[in-house]
């Protein structure tokens, strides 16, 4: 429903004939016209040609079908003075860098954004996409973190993790499932304390 600067009511809206309006599945915002996919389709409707516009899976995602533009992921929420770093199964990253200032989000389709102390992350998972997801403190206190399932755009259920305590030495695992743990390794030291299960499951209408 957006590909992070234009939201999907502003891009439909557009005063063009449906025949000419096409939607990239695939592709971040910064690299829309040199996107695989994207690419080819501007070729195909310059120069009449018939480049494929399908991914690595043998997927089209070129389409001009609305209703493909879907989000089926995980959206992940954290109150607290936790960071939260993510790898996917092809390397790629999504969390702070070596800074501690600058965010880096390289997982295709994902987001990762920082308000205040909270952070909000949502990686999608309808490719079959693993994620090692770690978190570590940076201050002393209590977080609350939020594990949200959205399929079809609609968030169908939330998993709550409720006034942990958390230090700055604590280290920890979002492990995502269908019910999701958390580890966490209260002192560093690299031995598991505590696995968790969460506090609370809400239906779509409780969350």
């Amino acid at each position: 429903p957006g590909d992070g600067t234009v939201p999907l009511e502003s891009a439909t809206n557009l005063p063009i004939n449906q025949e000419n309006k096409f939607y990239a599945l695939e592709g971040e915002h910064k690299d829309m016209l040199s996107a695989e996919g994207i690419r080819q389709q501007i070729v195909n409707i310059l120069s009449g040609s018939t480049l494929s516009t399908k991914n690595d899976e043998d997927e089209d995602i070129i389409t001009q079908d609305i209703d493909k533009c879907e989000l089926n992921g995980r959206a992940i929420a954290i109150y607290s003075p936790l960071s939260i770093d993510i790898i996917d199964q092809d390397g790629n990253h999504a969390g702070l860098l070596s800074d501690g200032v600058s965010v880096e989000n390289n997982i295709p389709n994902a987001d990762f954004q920082i308000i205040d102390d909270h952070k909000f992350v949502y990686l999608p998972t309808d490719g079959g996409q693993t994620y090692t997801i770690n978190v570590t403190g940076t201050g002393t206190g209590t977080f609350t973190l939020t594990d949200s399932s959205i399929n079809g755009n609609q968030l169908t259920s939330m998993q709550v993790f409720s006034n942990i305590s958390v230090t700055p030495s604590l280290l920890g695992q979002v492990n995502l499932s269908s019910t999701t743990t958390l580890t966490l390794d209260i002192n560093g030291d690299g031995i598991t304390d505590q696995t968790l299960q969460p506090s609370s499951v809400l239906n779509a209408t409780e969350s």
